[in-house]
């Protein structure tokens, strides 16, 4: 429980950093805006935690990726997050500013 209140205070506090972090590395023309609810939810919880840097990055892409599986099981959302964490997870790795 306390990881979990750990991941939704990141994710809350840092919320503007991820959404910018997140929307220069989609596709132009897909703002985060456009961006179906969960996803965006889901690629704010999934910063947050390798930010906290707590769990191994490729754990964390893993496991988002599986819930994005979850939500959206056509397959191609799962691609769409597993991409977009990845980048997101280099750029906190090299300790880019978002």
């Amino acid at each position: 429980m306390q990881f979990f209140r750990m991941l939704v205070g990141g994710a809350v506090e840092n919320q503007s950093k991820i959404d910018q972090a997140t929307d220069h590395i989609l596709v132009d023309g897909w703002p985060l805006g456009r961006i179906d609810p969960t996803l965006r939810a889901l690629f704010r919880s999934a910063c947050s935690e390798l930010i906290s840097e707590s769990v191994p990055q490729k754990v964390t892409i893993n496991e988002f990726v599986e819930i994005a599986d979850a939500f959206f099981p056509d397959g191609r959302s799962s691609k769409l997050v597993n991409g977009v964490l990845d980048k997101l997870a280099r750029k906190i790795a090299k300790k880019e500013p978002a």
